[in-house]
């Protein structure tokens, strides 16, 4: 998987808000990437599943929102039209999925392929390593240290 839309898009200080969304098993990989961009760059992020964020909470959509998909091999046909009417909305697609088709590629902004030939449960903590990375370059691009977030330490004392 390549960085580069990582870097491109979290630099970029195009972006106020932020989508993570993932579906079954990449669920948990959608909420600890909306953790990690909260903690490090402080801008508004939210996590939900692929189609449940049609219920409601694309009304935030505009531009300036970047929508982060975790695709899922199981519930394809389904997010790919989600993420159809997201973008007409005017959200800014980041696609992360094992291998994209050509609908994918036309619907997506920025796309990374994990090419990692593993199921979904098994893939979860691939998709981390991007929203990492995406969260560190947005947070430099609003001239945050990522390494000292605010008001967090490395372990919790009680």
């Amino acid at each position: 998987a390549s960085a580069k839309p990582c870097k491109k898009l979290g630099a970029s200080g195009r972006f106020q808000h932020f989508a993570f969304l993932g579906s079954g098993p990449l669920w948990g990989a959608a909420c600890e990437a909306r953790l990690k961009m909260q903690e490090t760059s402080l801008v508004q992020s939210e996590s939900f599943p692929v189609l449940d964020f049609r219920h409601g909470p694309m009304a935030q959509l505009k531009e300036g929102t970047l929508v982060v998909v975790f695709l899922s091999e199981h519930g394809w046909a389904r997010e790919i039209e989600a993420l159809k009417h997201y973008r007409a909305l005017g959200a800014t697609i980041l696609a992360i999925c094992d291998e994209a088709t050509q609908d994918l590629k036309q619907i997506a902004h920025e796309l990374i392929e994990l090419r990692s030939g593993v199921q979904d449960v098994t893939r979860q903590p691939l998709y981390l390593p991007p929203a990492h990375l995406l969260a560190w370059h947005t947070a430099v691009g609003l001239g945050l240290d990522p390494d000292r977030p605010r008001y967090l330490a490395r372990s919790v004392k009680m």
